[in-house]
Parts: C-alpha cells; sequence; structure tokens
C-alpha cells in the first residue's frame, strides 16, 4: 500500500532520474514501501531543495465527489482504469493509496502536467502509465479500460460529443464522470452539462444504462454498457 508521503517520494525520485542528480542508488532503487523513515526524510529535502511541487501531496482530505468515485471503484474492483485529463492527481494520487493494484492510465494534454504524471511513475510506481493523449483524437485501443474516468473534464472540451463517443469506445464495461452541476465563473468552463444533456449524448452512443447523484455543486454519473 502507498500514501501520499510514498507518492511524494516517488515523485522526487522520478525528477532525480530524469535529471541525473548523483544520490545514493539504493534511494532511487529501492522498492518505495521499504523505504526507511530516515529514507523518505533525506528524499523529501532533496525535494525540497530543488523547489519541487511537494504541495501536490499535501493532505488536504479526499474530495466528497472523489469519495464517491472511490467508492464505486472499490465494490467493482477494476484491473484497468484509463482517467482522461488526470491533472495535478486530485484523484490519481487517493486511487493509487486506496486501489495500488489497479493498473491505470493517465492522460493528459498539459506538458507541465504529463511531466508531473511522468516523474511519479518513473519514480516507483509500476502500475501506472502516462500518455499525452486528448480524448477528442484517442480513437484507439477500443474495449481496453474496464473503466474509463473522466472527471472535471467535459466541461472544459469543445467537442464533447466526439469526447463522449471515444470514452465509449475505449471503455469495456464503465464510464465515470463528474461535472458542475451549476454555473460558475470559471472562464476555462464551456459547457453546463445537466443530466439531461449528459443522458443524450450518451443514449446517442447506444449507452442507456445510467445513474446520477449531486453533491456540493457536481453532478456524477456512472455509466455501464450493455452486455
Amino acid at each position: 500500500m502507498y500514501n501520499l508521503e510514498l507518492l511524494m517520494c516517488s515523485y522526487i525520485r522520478g525528477y532525480i532520474k530524469e535529471n541525473k542528480i548523483n544520490i545514493d542508488n539504493n534511494l532511487i532503487n529501492k522498492q518505495l514501501n521499504k523505504l526507511t523513515n530516515n529514507e523518505i526524510t533525506q528524499l523529501i529535502n532533496i525535494g525540497k531543495e530543488y523547489n519541487l511541487k511537494l504541495y501536490y501531496f499535501k493532505d488536504k482530505g479526499i474530495l466528497a465527489r472523489v469519495k464517491i468515485v472511490l467508492g464505486f471503484l472499490r465494490n467493482i474492483q477494476p484491473s484497468t482504469l484509463l482517467d482522461i485529463g488526470t491533472g495535478r492527481g486530485v484523484f490519481l494520487l487517493p486511487l493509487l493509496c486506496e486501489m495500488p493494484n489497479i493498473n491505470v492510465t493517465a492522460t493528459d494534454i498539459l506538458p507541465h502536467r504529463i511531466e508531473f504524471l511522468t516523474y511519479l511513475k518513473e519514480g516507483g510506481i509500476p502500475t501506472l502509465e502516462v500518455m499525452n493523449q486528448n480524448i477528442v483524437d484517442y480513437n484507439y485501443h477500443e474495449n481496453k479500460y474496464e473503466v474509463v474516468t473522466l472527471l472535471e473534464v467535459l466541461e472544459h472540451i469543445d467537442q464533447v460529443d466526439l469526447a463522449v463517443k471515444n470514452a465509449v469506445k475505449l471503455s469495456k464495461k464503465f464510464i465515470v464522470l463528474s461535472v458542475p452541476s451549476k454555473e460558475d465563473d470559471n472562464p476555462e468552463h464551456i459547457h453546463l452539462l445537466t443530466r439531461e444533456k449528459l443522458k443524450t449524448l450518451f443514449n446517442n452512443n447506444n449507452v442507456t444504462n445510467l445513474k446520477f447523484e449531486y453533491i456540493n455543486g457536481h453532478l456524477i454519473m456512472v455509466a455501464r454498457k450493455d452486455e
């Protein structure tokens, strides 16, 4: 099992490897959960020295909407998951801590996000893959992933119909998404995707088994593809 401190160490180790910083090989290659408290402290100090984004790993508690998604995943225990628009890991980090055996593919389109995720993977997370990929252009690997997640993503995408179409293609069983449930002042939000709009988008792709839940200004939807 991982915790946020160990994931932070993985991120720091990935940075060290990429930038060829000369330190004790044991700090770099040792299995994450075998690191001693002293070794963890050494790695964190290196991260601070190089001004890495360690605040990503600060324990601020898991967001309510993320808790709901994690609860669903615990119930179904998938072996593969594709996370679209992973960003700084608001969902990914708790997922890795709670369900470290899932093979997760994390995607984003922003170079600095890909860099962060790559460091995290290369530092010692063997179940994590990272892809610089836009869901609108992602048209291969049909039915590859048991679950596809789009958490706080669709409201940012202009071609939302194509994003949904590709998510359905990529998923073997489930698509899980969350979107804002009311208007806000975020200039990057270009859609307000209501329950009815989402229902139409997924019905147009022959997915009719949909469940919705509202929490703290967000709408969560679980779609199950027909057998």
